[in-house]
């Protein structure tokens, strides 16, 4: 709290698993603030819905990856090339399942689709960017939380969004049981 009344900050990050914060993020909210919370999926829903952001520690993948200055590991090449084949066939496998259970998350369906339909334009269609913008200020939703990089990513994994891209390169993504909208977006 000192720091909110000593310094000029634009957001708070909050590493805990714990409901005992929740008061706080509340706090830090009611001022203005962002707040970014970080921790494991055991972590109790109030304090993850009270964040303005949420990312489950166990979605981060940091295989392979080394912290810079860092020795490099001293595996053998062959025994490193057979875990790196292994991680990549686990990694494919949890992908797959991790689709199917995007798809049956009703909850995050139910978000997703009503962002699409808040910033759907006449034709149905909703531009990716407003639509993402949508679903963050519906629920602290982080994408890496369910496996995938961006909201793209997400709303494709679940199968039920149709996205479509311009000439332009801007993303549209209309809701599949949306019968109403125009096949592709009007520009």
């Amino acid at each position: 709290m000192e720091l909110l009344y000593t310094q000029k900050l634009d957001a708070f990050c909050i590493a805990s698993s714990g409901a005992d914060f929740t008061p706080l993020v509340m706090q830090l909210k009611a001022n203005g603030h962002d707040v970014y919370g970080f921790g494991a999926r055991k972590t109790p829903e109030p304090f993850v819905n009270a964040c303005s952001t949420f990312l489950y520690l166990e979605g981060l993948d940091d295989v392979g990856e080394e912290l810079p200055g860092a020795k490099p590991s001293a595996k053998p090449v062959a025994k490193a090339k057979a875990e790196t084949a292994a991680n990549a066939d686990a990694v494919k496998a949890a992908k797959l399942a991790s689709k199917k259970s995007v798809a049956q998350d009703t909850k995050l369906v139910t978000i997703l689709r009503g962002a699409v339909q808040a910033s759907a334009r006449d034709d149905g269609w909703a531009p990716m960017a407003a639509a993402g913008n949508a679903v963050k200020r519906q629920a602290p939703i982080d994408p890496r939380n369910y496996g995938v990089k961006n909201f793209p990513k997400l709303f494709e994994a679940t199968g039920l969004f149709e996205i479509a891209k311009i000439d332009g390169g801007q993303s549209y993504v209309a809701d599949r049981k949306n019968k109403d909208r125009s096949a592709q977006p009007v520009i």
